[in-house]
């Protein structure tokens, strides 16, 4: 089965499997918030997931006015984000500020959700608000977690069969602590609350199911170890990928501190040189929105002219190629052991 078929492929002789089915939208228990605590949760065993609602709402307190938010919060109060399934290994593992940059993939019009949507200039407050005045503040951030491909036209690309007997799917949550969300911070009371999406299963002896596949969002890092150097980042073979979403961190904080993003074939063939004014121009004219500091991607499931939708007419086939490398040509001045270089990786894996 090959990834071009996980996209689109159905069985013989059924009926579509989009014609019998409809999405569902339903809660789930809210996780109570604990300083540095990793809680799990399982997805109810309902309809095939295609993604989750996280919204984080909490009572924050400061001991005073004045206070400076961390770089990589509030996101990363949600220090880590896993979903996993006994399929596979991880489904989705990334940093809350991981997961946070792939809301910017999710909507062709643009899509952050600390900012205000379309005719606004303000967040929602039941979607983002954190402010940072003495006493208590009453925060609240939100993201979701796409499981599926996406909602749209490759909606089946990925869904997980909760009702199947040999499947368990648990969301798990690692917190971060008070101290690591702002100066003055000493105290955070709240829920994460959850709501999971997905679609209802149709009788399968008339409807075609879809294929088996996975699509997977997982976060790594490498350090960066010089100025004005190549660091790199070896890809595993593993699947056809859909995006590499990067981000830069130097001296502990988000940086444009590069010049060139790479990718790499074999050792030699290099099919994208991209400088940082073009990848910061492309970026923006692909998704619609201007992507944080530090921040960028290279978009390849967008062959429709759509993020995030359309076929594998670019995609990346790891697997069929010897070694894979994303590679970043680093400028900016270097701190003390704190200057690293992430990679998310989002990829399909279809299995016969």
């Amino acid at each position: 089965m090959t990834p071009a078929n996980a996209l689109t492929g159905q069985r013989q002789n059924l009926l579509p499997f989009r014609s019998g089915t409809r999405q569902d939208i339903q809660p789930i228990n809210p996780i109570v918030y604990g300083a540095g605590q990793t809680i799990s949760q399982i997805i109810p065993p309902v309809g095939f997931l295609s993604g989750i609602y996280l919204t984080f709402e909490a009572v924050v307190h400061t001991t005073g006015a004045g206070g400076v938010l961390n770089p990589y919060m509030p996101w990363n109060l949600l220090e880590r984000i896993i979903v996993n399934s006994n399929l596979n290994s991880f489904i989705w593992q990334t940093s809350g500020y991981g997961a946070y940059l792939e809301q910017m993939l999710l909507n062709p019009g643009g899509y952050r959700p600390d900012l205000g949507g379309i005719g606004s200039t303000t967040p929602d407050p039941f979607v983002y608000a954190v402010p940072l005045a003495a006493g208590n503040n009453n925060w609240v951030f939100s993201l979701y977690l796409p499981i599926s491909a996406n909602d749209g036209l490759n909606f089946m690309a990925g869904l997980i069969d909760l009702q199947s007997p040999q499947t368990q799917v648990t969301l798990q949550v690692t917190f971060g602590n008070p101290t690591d969300a702002a100066t003055l911070v000493d105290t955070i009371v709240g829920n994460l609350f959850i709501s999971y999406e997905y679609y209802e299963l149709p009788d399968p002896t008339k409807f075609a199911y879809p294929v088996l596949s996975l699509v997977r969002t997982i976060e790594q890092f490498n350090p960066v170890l010089s100025q004005n150097a190549d660091v790199i980042n070896t890809l595993q073979k593993q699947g056809t990928l859909l995006h590499l979403l990067h981000w830069l961190q130097l001296n502990g904080v988000p940086s444009d501190g590069w010049s060139n993003a790479t990718i790499r074939f074999n050792t030699s063939t290099k099919p994208y040189i991209i400088d940082r004014r073009t990848m910061r121009q492309r970026n923006l004219q692909m998704q619609g929105i201007q992507f944080p500091v530090g921040a960028f991607v290279h978009q390849w499931f967008n062959a429709n002219g759509t993020v995030s939708e359309g076929d594998n007419r670019d995609m990346i086939d790891s697997e069929n190629i010897s070694t894979l490398d994303t590679m970043l040509t680093v400028t900016g001045a270097l701190g003390a052991n704190n200057n690293n270089f992430f990679t998310v990786r989002r990829l399909i894996q279809a299995f016969s």
